[in-house]
């Protein structure tokens, strides 16, 4: 494995894909790219389930767990659809009483004046949009 890369970490992702098992016990590296390219395969043929821990109140353990919903769970092939496609993460008021809504978009285009139908039976007409830039919005 390269270097930094905890072995024990990976042994459930390493012990159905004969690939890396063979680089393994060879001692030839395993590049992070090959592990987490196979970590999203056998976590989308539902032979692999990770599990998360944190505290939201703490702040702890929720990146790892947003990365793994933007990018782990994320299905293979389907980013560039039609159909849109997104998660919320966050939702605040501005001063003035309007909702504002922070979202990842895993396929589809949105555009200003959209109606968008929510997971219920809610619409909800994009008013304004912002894309941050630099991890500023």
């Amino acid at each position: 494995l390269e270097e930094n890369t905890d072995i024990e970490a990976w042994d459930a992702v390493i012990e159905n894909n004969d690939e890396l098992l063979e680089k393994y016990i060879a001692g030839e590296p395993i590049s992070r790219e090959e592990l987490a390219q196979e970590e999203q395969r056998r976590v989308q043929e539902a032979s692999l389930f990770p599990v998360y821990h944190g505290s939201a109140k703490k702040g702890l353990g929720i990146q790892p767990l947003m990365d793994a919903v933007t990018g782990l769970f994320q299905p293979i092939g389907e980013q560039g659809s039609a159909t849109l496609c997104g998660s919320v993460f966050k939702v605040e008021y501005t001063d003035c009483g309007q909702r504002r809504v922070y979202l990842r978009l895993y396929s589809g285009t949105l555009r200003l004046r959209d109606t968008v139908a929510l997971a219920g039976r809610e619409k909800l007409k994009i008013t304004e949009m912002r894309i941050p830039s630099k991890g500023e919005i």
